[in-house]
């Protein structure tokens, strides 16, 4: 995986009517911790704002700020609180990781193939899943998982334990759990409500 820059400001302000004032003058307060230790952190609203839209939970940051003790440090975004109305962040946890850290991340699933369920049964892929939780090194997270599903026919599906992952990646979730399944079409969906998810 590539890391990506993340551009932080010491924080400041710390009470909530401070970081009312904070949001309201364009910026988004944070907190950055590792092992009991914190860090008061902001960044510009709508930079963290295009930044997360084009990456994903399981992105590994690398802090570019004048906080000498966080400068060029390794980080993955935990949490974003957001606006219920606005959906905008109101502000954002970062957790400080080292590259022989062991963490567990939420990677995201990619479904390839034709299954023959559908394309010779009229059957419909039904996705449980569109993420996978692992567990690896910060600088191994893969960008996605591939699962190819071309051989699965109407009724039968793939379980978390059939994704093999690549070398130093574990998985961290029950392996009967399933992921996605060929199932009959019913009458509804034949009239154009079917819940098949499109796969490349």
């Amino acid at each position: 995986m590539k890391l990506i820059p993340l551009k932080l400001q010491a924080r400041n302000l710390t009470g909530s009517k401070d970081c009312g004032r904070l949001r309201r003058s364009n910026f988004i307060p944070g907190i950055a911790y590792r092992n009991g230790q914190n860090w008061l952190i902001q960044a510009k609203n709508d930079y963290i704002i295009n930044l997360f839209k084009k990456t994903t939970t399981a992105q590994i940051f690398q802090i570019e700020t004048d906080i000498e003790e966080l400068n060029g440090k390794l980080a993955l975004v935990k949490e974003v609180q957001m606006d219920y109305v606005t959906r905008t962040p109101l502000h954002f946890d970062l957790q400080i990781v080292l590259e022989s850290d062991k963490i567990e991340v939420e990677v995201p699933l990619r479904f390839v193939g034709d299954a023959i369920g559908v394309k010779n049964s009229g059957g419909v892929l039904s996705i449980v899943k569109h993420e996978l939780l692992v567990k690896c090194s910060p600088l191994n997270i893969p960008d996605e998982i591939l699962v190819d599903v071309s051989d699965l026919d109407v009724g039968d599906s793939l379980h978390v334990g059939d994704v093999k992952l690549p070398e130093g990646i574990e998985h961290r979730e029950n392996l009967d759990d399933p992921l996605v399944s060929v199932v009959k079409e019913t009458e509804e969906e034949s009239e154009g409500e079917s819940p098949s998810t499109q796969v490349e």
